[in-house]
């Protein structure tokens, strides 16, 4: 009797979590496609868009028979053996390149290119996957304007948030979900990487400190105008919320900041040198990604996932999308049984975009769909969450990590827990994160886009950190209202 209640416990305990119920095995057939080569010299650092690349040539061919459907992926930061980008030398360790984060939309190459060409330096590589996938698709509509033309086609989105954390992390979608796509034959990547090689110091937690952006005396600081060499912030300040704002972190306002990711955009340096003379006579290196996809034509009642849902970021409230970073003070005492962990805590609604700041829907020039339109309007959608995983840095607690709560009823939606590395092989570096855990609901969890979750991320306090992040990135897919649901929800 008691192995009985022992055993009926255990599976309660498994199937109340929605986490663990499913496989992560990949479904459909693979295949793989590279970035072009980025050079960076030591200390450089990569944050756009890369250049559209088409996709090997069965697959554009199968797409061209029949819509595509995305049931995963896998990406890794690799470098390359020369500029030409024929052969990959390694999957690069992370302290020699760093992946700050990344994203991609698979498309068209006859959209994409010139998306990329207008694009690139204009948009925010900052913003939610989903809002440039809008903006994306806003573009190719206004181009087409006019022209005779079929239905719009369907484009496949993945990352935003996603960093060097996800390279061991299983990107899964449950049976009967999927990123659907068609006549799809390019990919056009945004990549953030940092050429940390040859730099040999390293952070008390074993890092190379370049991961944390430092600003260094080449950046132009104009407390006047609140710019920086020159312009505004890709990610503005004012955006985060009562609790950061009280506890004065210095991330939130332009004159307290000291360093992160607005200190590493695209082509500046962390290290500290002439950024027009001594620094571009180091050592050149090769870095990009791979990504490996896994397809299936879709079918009839295969369910269509958007693009990354831009919550959550535990900056952020239920105005504000949030800061994107904030820096952890040392304050550790263990000698009186101090954790040496700090949680942050914000509320944010699931898949309703906040009025303001980088994930605002008037930020950007985003343009939404008109079930986000729907959405704000009447905050009546449903959706049905399939996939969550969360998005930290070195420093977050590898015991709680980051969590997903329904706020009305404090159930645990999901636990992302971050895995540090304890070697030198890339995958396994020490002081680094090297993979976070996700959450493949088995049973997708039906909620309403103004529903608020809870967001609480634990990070370690014992060393300082700057620029670390807390953010969720949230796959759902929309559900049809039924007459029934309607009066649900009234």
């Amino acid at each position: 009797m008691m192995m009985m209640m022992m055993m009926i416990a255990l599976l309660a305990l498994l199937f109340t979590s929605h986490t663990y119920a499913l496989a992560t095995k990949f479904r459909g057939k693979p295949f793989a496609v590279t970035s072009r080569p980025v050079a960076l010299h030591t200390g450089e650092v990569f944050n756009k868009f890369g250049h559209p690349q088409y996709l090997p040539r069965h697959v554009i061919k199968d797409a061209a028979k029949k819509p595509i459907a995305v049931t995963g992926y896998k990406a890794d930061v690799v470098e390359f053996e020369d500029a030409t980008g024929k052969k990959i030398k390694q999957s690069a360790p992370l302290y020699d390149c760093y992946l700050h984060h990344y994203g991609a939309i698979v498309g068209r190459m006859e959209d994409l290119l010139p998306f990329y060409h207008q694009m690139n330096g204009r948009l925010g590589a900052t913003m939610p996957m989903s809002h440039i996938h809008a903006e994306f698709e806003q573009f190719v509509s206004n181009t087409k304007k006019g022209k005779h033309s079929t239905k719009k086609k369907r484009v496949a989105s993945i990352g935003g948030g996603s960093g060097a954390e996800e390279r061991g992390t299983p990107h899964v979608y449950p049976p009967g979900f999927a990123q659907m796509a068609d006549d799809i034959d390019a990919i056009m990547p945004l990549m953030h990487l940092i050429n940390t090689k040859g730099t040999e110091t390293v952070t008390p937690a074993g890092n190379s400190p370049l991961l944390e952006c430092p600003c260094t005396s080449s950046r132009q600081f104009n407390y006047a105008n609140q710019t920086i060499d020159g312009k505004l912030p890709n990610i503005p300040f004012g955006q985060c919320n009562a609790q950061m704002q009280v506890d004065a972190n210095p991330s939130c306002a332009f004159d307290t900041y000291i360093q992160g990711y607005r200190c590493c955009e695209d082509g500046v340096f962390v290290i500290p040198g002439d950024e027009h003379g001594d620094l571009l006579n180091s050592e050149v290196s090769h870095y990009g990604m791979k990504f490996t996809f896994f397809y299936e034509h879709a079918k009839s009642n295969t369910r269509a996932l958007r693009a990354p849902v831009g919550c959550c970021d535990v900056t952020g409230d239920l105005e504000n999308f949030g800061n994107i970073e904030h820096d952890i003070t040392p304050a550790c005492d263990d000698t009186n049984g101090d954790t040496c962990v700090r949680k942050f805590v914000t509320r944010q609604y699931l898949d309703i975009p906040p009025k303001s700041g980088i994930g605002g829907f008037g930020y950007g020039n985003a343009t939404l769909t008109p079930s986000d339109k729907r959405a704000i309007d009447a905050g009546k959608k449903w959706v049905d969450l399939v996939y969550a995983v969360g998005h930290q840095h070195v420093g977050g607690d590898a015991a709680h990590g980051i969590r997903l709560i329904r706020d009305a009823t404090d159930e645990v939606l999901c636990t992302s827990l971050p895995k540090y590395g304890s070697g030198t092989a890339a995958g396994n570096e020490r002081g680094y994160v090297t993979g976070i855990k996700p959450c493949i609901f088995a049973e997708p969890i039906r909620m309403r886009s103004d529903e608020v979750v809870r967001i609480e991320s634990f990070y370690n306090t014992t060393y300082e950190h700057f620029g670390v992040m807390s953010l969720w990135i949230l796959q759902v897919a929309d559900v049809e209202e039924t007459v029934e649901e309607v009066i649900t929800a009234a």
